[in-house]
């Protein structure tokens, strides 16, 4: 995948990717396949001074129903390379510990853009939308590095968040290389509902080589809520505890 080398072992939370590339790559019965169309391309070698003319490409897949609908299928993330015309695609999806036959399928592409991590370092950046068709969605966000030595790019950062839940990457200042993510914790014992006010569960994540640890996690005293903003308005309020919190935890 990408020209990662064999043997290479990554994190857990970067193990869909690679499941989802494999199954990407998977045959299918005849006239099973989607139509897929492309939502954006972005091409790699001026931003990441790339050996390779690399290009990503995101794609969306039309219902078979309806051409101007998003059905079941999941988005496709793929990085191409005019010598080779071929590309390396990874299927958005994700799935829950306790239910491994279940599958999420995120089939909105919402973003895909290159993002500073670092002063010197920067990133591909992708956000996929799932939605069963009523008010309940979830997001997955992931954040992707170029490897000068395998030329190649590695997913850095993956992550998933119901449609309560937010991102902010930092790239100056003394957080410079930390990822924050702020995800609703709905309460429903507690009465509340789709559009209450939420704590939040803050997981904090710091750039290590490759790839991003995930460093601090916590839940938050007060709530934040109940619009689409909640999410960045939460991590804005929580930003100055932060950095205490890093230290008390030695980071």
């Amino acid at each position: 995948m990408r020209g990662i080398p064999s043997g290479a072992r990554l994190r857990p939370v970067l193990a869909l990717a690679c499941v989802s590339a494999l199954a990407a790559l998977s045959p299918c019965p005849a006239g099973s396949l989607p139509t897929y169309n492309v939502v954006k391309s972005i091409p790699l070698k001026s931003q990441f001074a790339t050996r390779s003319d690399w290009i990503i490409t995101a794609y969306q897949a039309q219902s078979s129903a309806n051409s101007d609908s998003i059905g079941d299928d999941p988005a496709k993330l793929c990085f191409s390379r005019a010598s080779d015309k071929r590309q390396d695609c990874t299927k958005i999806t994700s799935g829950i510990t306790n239910d491994p036959g279940f599958t999420y399928n995120y089939q909105t592409v919402k973003r895909l853009d290159i993002v500073p991590l670092k002063p010197s370092l920067q990133a591909v950046f992708f956000h996929a939308e799932f939605s069963a068709g009523g008010s309940g969605t979830a997001d997955q966000f992931s954040l992707w590095t170029y490897d000068r030595k395998s030329d190649s790019f590695w997913p850095t950062l993956m992550f998933t968040t119901n449609e309560s839940g937010g991102m902010k990457v930092i790239s100056n200042g003394p957080l410079a290389g930390y990822v924050i993510t702020a995800d609703a914790a709905w309460q429903i014992d507690k009465g509340e509902f789709h559009f209450s006010a939420h704590h939040y569960n803050i997981t904090v994540y710091r750039l290590s080589g490759q790839f991003y640890l995930k460093v601090l996690n916590y839940l938050t005293t007060r709530k934040y809520g109940g619009d689409d903003v909640a999410p960045d308005i939460a991590i804005a309020c929580e930003m100055p505890r932060i950095p205490a919190l890093l230290k008390a935890v030695g980071q």
